[in-house]
């Protein structure tokens, strides 16, 4: 076979290959998505909620929760420690924990907490504003009593000497006499 043939064949080889070999490796990285979802501790968190929320009286065992869901405890653990840094569960005891969250609401329900949200907001603005002119008012009258004060304390320090009496009797004279 000449050499041209040969190379020419090598690479058609390659290229079929290379081919399929991304074809199979297209549906491994679909495969792989959808099984790195499936454990991803999102969903993980998910599932762990439901699985909660289900329980009977609201406690959960964390052991039985493991088996349920078929992962580490550790991931379970990881799971609890964020949510009990953001305050929705409770250790009961060990291995125990208990939702106190609040549920999901209702959007009827939402609509009316925000119906309630703005009328506190009016109400809050209205008592500020009266809270705010009874300031200016106390600070009036602390201004008038401290002026008050500051000239009675003065006041039984006034005095006059007799250059003062003095001169206040030509002045009298001056303008008598003009």
């Amino acid at each position: 076979m000449p050499r041209s043939t040969s190379l020419l064949l090598t690479t058609t080889t390659t290229t079929s290959s290379t081919t399929s070999f991304h074809q199979n490796n297209n549906s491994n990285v679909s495969s792989t998505s959808n099984s790195r979802y499936d454990s991803s501790l999102g969903l993980l968190t998910k599932k762990f909620i439901a699985l909660l929320k289900a329980s009977r009286h609201g406690d959960l065992d964390l052991n039985a929760a493991a088996k349920q869901l078929k992962v580490q405890k550790r991931r379970i653990y990881d799971i609890t420690n964020v949510l009990e840094g953001i305050r929705l569960i409770e250790k009961n005891s060990k291995n125990h924990v208990r939702w106190i969250g609040k549920d999901a609401a209702s959007p009827q329900q939402k609509q009316q907490q925000q119906l309630e949200l703005k009328h506190r907001l009016v109400t809050m603005r209205k008592h500020n504003l009266a809270l705010e002119q009874e300031h200016d008012h106390l600070m009036r009258l602390k201004r008038q009593t401290d002026d008050h004060v500051v000239h009675a304390l003065n006041h039984r320090h006034c005095y006059m000497t007799i250059n003062d009496l003095s001169s206040s009797r030509r002045i009298k004279r001056t303008k008598t006499s003009e």
